[in-house]
């Protein structure tokens, strides 16, 4: 029987490969909704307002999986798992068995039931069909509204205010990406924003669209109105649970993992998106690869434990690379350099240790960092900044 894995995104693909790393012959069967093979979706928000094409940013090309010995399943959905008899119903009728079955089905793009969301011109952003048919409807001299300052929000609102449409930014937090920069980090992305002409309407509420047949405008909770022709949701997502749920696996916010990434049930196992490790959703890239490969490594007889790293942020945000790692939010010493010209950096300390770090506009000192604070590296927190960076450069 084949390992099956449900799911087509980033966890899926590091799955295939932590599979082969430890099985070369096994089957393995990949299972997708989506028509396309996995791509990196994380590119969807720089493609909007242009023409293109899904098969120019796949993950892998196709004979790559061929080579893997995968057989590919797409456009079609799992509908049901059946843990005691080992198979996946999916929705034409045809019945999967397997040996191990990994699930990777991962988010989906959360809507909030504000009145008027069915209106056209109401969309969200999770797929590369999201974004054809944002595509067909934005056209330059329109009025956008991007809901959700978070970096999907900022990223599509940079890029559509790049090909000629008025964009404003809604957001509930009183600054930009608060979980992600300080304070300091987003008054630069403030002002390039505003540089770029994007109206920035922070520390709002949604209260509804209006419009008869599309979108007219957005009312706000204070009253205001906000004319628009479209408006895109960039809410955050929601797991796709429902047939882990349904099969009875242990869920709460996602699908209970433990180190392993082993689900409550024999023989499935859960990475990326869907699946909760010690309390935690991360819906994150880099977290996505790493619980893939432990998950393909282990589903093929492996006993691979899973290690936390400190999930990176890193973003390209209102034409600039924006960087955060760690702690860099706890109390401990600090190192800050910044210019007029769009460069900031935070070191933070605990003690010699690096265990956080911001960096804004210098992609080469942030992967830098990352390594560093993955590394648990140290140096003189007192010493100049060219120091640290230079001690910190050498691991």
């Amino acid at each position: 029987m084949a390992i099956v894995i449900l799911g087509g995104g980033v966890a899926a693909v590091s799955a295939i490969e932590g599979i082969r790393q430890q099985d070369k012959e096994q089957p393995v069967t990949l299972v997708a909704a989506e028509k396309y093979p996995p791509y990196y979706r994380l590119r969807l928000s720089f493609l909007l307002g242009q023409e293109f094409e899904v098969e120019k940013f796949l993950l892998k090309p196709p004979a790559w999986y061929q080579e893997m010995g995968v057989e590919l399943r797409l456009g079609i959905k799992a509908e049901r798992i059946d843990p005691a008899s080992r198979q996946v119903r999916l929705e034409d009728g045809s019945v999967l068995s397997y040996s191990s079955l990994i699930i990777a089905t991962g988010s989906r793009a959360f809507l909030p039931p504000v009145p008027g969301n069915q209106l056209a011109g109401v969309f969200t952003l999770r797929t590369a069909e999201d974004a054809q048919r944002i595509n067909e409807f934005a056209r330059p001299g329109q009025k956008g509204i991007i809901i959700g300052g978070g970096p999907l929000g900022l990223e599509a609102a940079w890029t559509l205010s790049q090909r000629g449409i008025q964009v404003a930014v809604l957001e509930h937090n009183q600054r930009l990406l608060p979980r992600q920069v300080d304070e300091k980090a987003s008054a630069y992305l403030h002002r390039a924003a505003q540089r770029a002409g994007i109206e920035l309407v922070l520390a709002a509420q949604a209260q509804a669209i209006t419009g008869t047949e599309k979108v007219e405008a957005l009312q706000l909770a204070d009253g205001r109105q906000l004319p628009a022709d479209f408006i895109l949701f960039s809410t955050g997502v929601r797991p796709n649970l429902e047939i882990a749920q349904a099969a009875g696996l242990a869920c709460q916010r996602g699908i209970v993992v433990d180190r392993y990434l082993r689900t409550s049930q024999d023989q499935i196992w859960a990475c990326g998106d869907v699946a909760e490790y010690n309390g935690q959703v991360w819906g994150l890239w880099p977290v996505a690869q790493a619980q893939g490969r432990v998950a393909g490594m282990n589903a093929a007889g492996a006993e691979e434990k899973y290690v936390e790293v400190p999930p990176p942020s890193i973003l390209k945000v209102m034409g600039t690379s924006v960087f955060s790692i760690g702690n860099w939010a706890e109390s401990g010493s600090q190192k800050v350099k910044a210019d007029e010209e769009g460069f900031y950096c935070k070191l933070c300390f605990q003690g010699r240790q690096l265990t956080g770090a911001i960096v804004i506009g210098d992609e080469g000192l942030a992967r830098q960092l990352k390594r560093a604070v993955e590394k648990g590296m140290e140096t003189d927190p007192e010493a100049d900044f060219s120091r640290i960076l230079a001690d910190l450069g050498q691991g």
